[in-house]
This record gives C-alpha cells, structure tokens and sequence, in this order.
C-alpha cells in the first residue's frame, strides 16, 4: 500500500500504514475519539463525488470545524490526503469500519 503525501512529496506524520499497525486506522488512536461538527454520507459514491461533497460541506463550516466523510470507495484513502494536501486543510486520519471509511478533515483557518 503506497501512503499519501503532502505538497512537499513527504507522507504526513498523521498517516500510517495498516502494516505497521495491524489496524484499519489511519492517524492513530485519536482519529477514534474525534468528535465531528460536520458529517457527510458519501456511501455508495464514487471518485470524484466524496472530493466534491467535501469540498461542498467544509466551505459552510466555519475555520477550525471537523468534517467527517463516510464513504465505501476505497480511493478516499488516497484520495482525501492529496485533496487536504492541495488545498491546506488537515487531514486528521481516518478509520476503516464494516466495510465504510469514516474519514476527518478539519477546515483550514482563513
């Protein structure tokens, strides 16, 4: 499994590998505890539409809110790292559970 990157090229230190972990959680045990303002059901949606129902929900939360995205498509692993890495939101981690992403974004300030 390759891991996303940032800008830079550099994998961010909130990414880890299933491998290394032997857990479907990506970010560590906090993406576990994370309380979201904001959650969008991208079930049964395909790339590009969980990027697009992102991009659509973190522009009405206010700086520093949390969104999280469910999604089933197995490229928002990848996907949702290089769209944060893009834009400058955070990318927080995600956690893989009964066959769904539940991913966490936070909206960047400014």
């Amino acid at each position: 499994m390759r891991k996303p990157k940032d800008a830079a090229g550099e994998v961010p230190s909130s990414v880890s590998d299933r491998r290394e972990t032997g857990r479907d959680v990506y970010g560590g045990e906090e993406v576990r505890d994370l309380q979201p303002d904001r959650s969008v059901d991208c079930v049964g949606l395909f790339c590009p539409m969980p990027i697009v129902k992102t991009s659509q929900a973190i522009k009405e939360m206010a700086d520093g809110e949390v969104l999280e995205v469910i999604a089933d498509d197995p490229g928002i692993k990848s996907d949702m790292p290089a769209w944060c890495a893009k834009t400058g939101h955070e990318f927080l981690g995600l956690e893989e559970k009964d066959g769904e992403f539940h991913v966490f974004v936070r909206k960047k300030e400014g």
